[in-house]
């Protein structure tokens, strides 16, 4: 199936696009002329994420999660924007999901934060054939730029020193 898109598609220009509009949080893409391309599963899928992600970190609706972390001043939109997002109306811009993340402090649950950000990647690409060639590029690249031994061995000792930070810190840290 990759070669098949391979050939058909020139995949470093589609990357390029894509990458464009995503970081550039373009007005137009991909919450809105993109949102006629996306599956329904997949908006579907990243809201029930997202809504169990806010269960789990202690807000039991969407209303107490928003106000809880600043309401309009962190997400930088309004709260009926964000239950948009959350009920599986539309999806978020790159920086309401970065935003989100932060307020969910996914960053210190490396497996909540993966399944987060590999969910909206599926959001946003739309299909599962893309993202399987995305996600591959993305294992071909980390596998190609594996890190020296010296790195990794100071990688290992950085990780070996790493601690949770506390909410009082998170709040200085974003405040």
């Amino acid at each position: 199936a990759y070669q098949a898109v391979a050939e058909r598609v020139d995949l470093e220009n589609l990357a390029d696009y894509m990458a464009l509009h995503i970081f550039a949080e373009s007005e137009d893409w991909p919450t809105h002329n993109w949102y006629a391309a996306q599956r329904r599963a997949n908006l579907k899928a990243f809201s029930a994420l997202l809504q169990l992600l806010r269960h789990e970190a202690g807000h039991p609706s969407a209303r107490d999660f928003y106000r809880s972390n600043g309401g309009r001043t962190h997400f930088l939109c309004t709260y009926e924007q964000y239950l948009n997002v959350e009920s599986g109306r539309s999806a978020p811009t790159p920086g309401l999901l970065e935003r989100i993340a932060v307020a969910l402090q996914v960053w210190l649950h490396e497996e909540k934060n993966r399944e987060l950000f590999l969910a909206y990647l599926r959001l946003v690409l739309g299909s599962e054939n893309l993202f399987e060639m995305v996600a591959q590029a993305i294992r071909e690249a980390q596998n190609a730029a594996a890190a020296p031994p010296l790195r990794q061995a100071r990688q290992r000792d950085l990780e070996t020193r790493r601690r949770p930070v506390t909410q009082e810190q998170a709040d200085a840290m974003y405040a």
